[in-house]
């Protein structure tokens, strides 16, 4: 009862955190999540080119569709309630992840000291970044950190255990197509120590793998966004051209082998020491090796970003906690002691957050969704595309995919521009675009804005609000 206390609250407060800070870590939490379900749920939405390709799946997009669709059923109008109906799968993904971590943590500490492993991971900053993101490392990790847990309780709980460890690890697949080095890890130390449960964990990973075929046979193979592409597992294999043969992600940004370092060594090393020296009882070789083997294999590609580290944090912390705790115990058992070590650890993972992963763009996604409730037309100057909150938040078609004597059929259009183009002449002249957000002090649009009728209410954070 306690335990399901403990992860409630942190999952409320997971939510919480993203409602605080609304801003992109990624654009991808967007247009790669949020932009595919509102085009398939409502037929309309910004198209990334990953789409015109077929490098995605359809299989979180899908179940976010279905939500919003269920969302009009029952009259949910307001972008805010959306995005918490959309927000129930991950958070009910990460309340099952902290069950799992506890539930590691107690078969090392028993149940009262295990209790505070989810306070440890469930309170790091990192954890709720990212817990309520619709982001593919988000559901990744969670899948991951669940998979080995049931992968350890198979010793106990037997075949069922392994063969729901297996779909679990598929679902880390499919979520997450560069999760795939924990899988092979997983796969060749099972197979090197003969364990039993390699044929079950494979069982269930292939039942996912067979679904995951089928998906992109009927999305991809036929009428959905691509009619020339198709075929069985089509986005994993174009994924699969695209980034490792071709080798072409380097072209969004290249770094050092060792950019990746720094952030692993508290969280890898440290309770590694313990463990191995001190209580052979806390030690995890397989999610400890498993991350370094991903850890090994992004460091192998060119182009790094800070949100590939995630998955691996996530099960690194969840190995780590428990180490933390028995250092904690072994000074005093009283909860005083063990909560000051629970909170020394937190603000060191805090420190040890890159920049890239502070979340951008709170102010411009609020007045986004401010503008869909007040007025029937938004324009976005000087945010760029891909720094916005998209269709989801705007809620309508982007003006800039529209013929000049087109007309959408959403009740409210909206578009980006730099304040020069011509969308930005356009929808200076359309007079159903009624509000403007200028997100950088850029004075001849801001002169062009109030020429054309506009006037300036407020000034939020970093963003300029105007009406007419």
């Amino acid at each position: 009862m306690l335990r399901n206390l403990a992860v409630s609250a942190l999952v409320l407060l997971a939510g919480a955190c993203f409602v605080l800070q609304p801003g992109l870590i990624h654009p991808d939490e967007i247009f790669q999540a949020l932009e595919p379900a509102n085009r398939l749920a409502f037929g309309f939405g910004v198209k990334a080119w990953e789409w015109d390709v077929g490098l995605r799946n359809w299989a979180f997009p899908g179940v976010l569709a279905g939500l919003l669709r269920l969302g009009a059923v029952l009259g949910l109008d307001d972008v805010w309630a959306r995005r918490g109906l959309i927000a129930l799968p991950s958070l009910a993904l990460h309340f099952a992840a902290l069950q799992a971590v506890s539930r590691f943590a107690s078969r090392r500490l028993g149940a009262p000291l295990a209790r505070w492993s989810i306070a440890l991971v469930g309170a790091s900053p990192v954890v709720l970044l990212f817990a309520c993101r619709t982001l593919s490392e988000s559901l990744s990790a969670a899948f991951l950190v669940i998979a080995f847990e049931r992968l350890e309780a198979a010793d106990v709980e037997g075949r069922r255990a392994a063969l729901v460890s297996g779909a679990l690890f598929g679902l880390a697949e499919v979520a997450r197509y560069g999760s795939a080095p924990f899988i092979v890890v997983t796969l060749v130390w099972l197979a090197v120590k003969r364990s039993r449960w390699l044929l079950p964990l494979v069982l269930g990973g292939g039942g996912v793998a067979l679904a995951l075929g089928a998906l992109d046979a009927l999305t991809w193979g036929q009428t959905l966004e691509a009619p020339h592409l198709g075929g069985w597992w089509h986005s994993l294999l174009e994924y699969t051209d695209f980034n490792l043969l071709k080798g072409k992600a380097g072209g969004f940004g290249r770094s050092p082998w060792w950019a990746y370092l720094p952030a692993f060594g508290v969280f890898a090393v440290v309770p590694s020491v313990i463990a191995w020296r001190w209580r052979a009882e806390l030690r995890a070789a397989l999610p400890l090796l498993a991350s370094s083997g991903y850890l090994l294999s992004i460091i192998a590609v060119p182009h790094k970003e800070e949100r590939f580290l995630y998955p691996a944090t996530l099960v690194l912390l969840m190995v780590a906690a428990p180490s933390f705790i028995w250092v904690a115990s072994r000074l005093s058992l009283r909860p005083v002691v063990i909560g000051s070590t629970v909170l020394l650890v937190t603000l060191l993972s805090a420190a040890l957050v890159p920049d890239g992963l502070r979340p951008r763009g709170s102010e411009l996604i609020r007045l986004t969704a401010r503008a869909q409730r007040e007025g029937s037309g938004l324009l976005i100057v000087q945010a760029g595309l891909w720094g916005t909150g998209g269709s989801f938040f705007a809620g309508g078609s982007n003006l800039m995919r529209f013929e000049d004597d087109a007309r959408p059929t959403t009740s409210h259009r909206w578009c980006t521009a730099d304040g020069t183009d011509a969308c930005f002449a356009r929808a200076i002249a359309d007079e159903s675009i009624d509000r403007a957000i200028l997100l950088e002090p850029f004075e001849p649009a801001r002169q062009t804005l109030l020429a054309a009728g506009f006037r300036a209410v407020e000034t939020v954070g970093e963003a300029a609000w105007f009406e007419r």
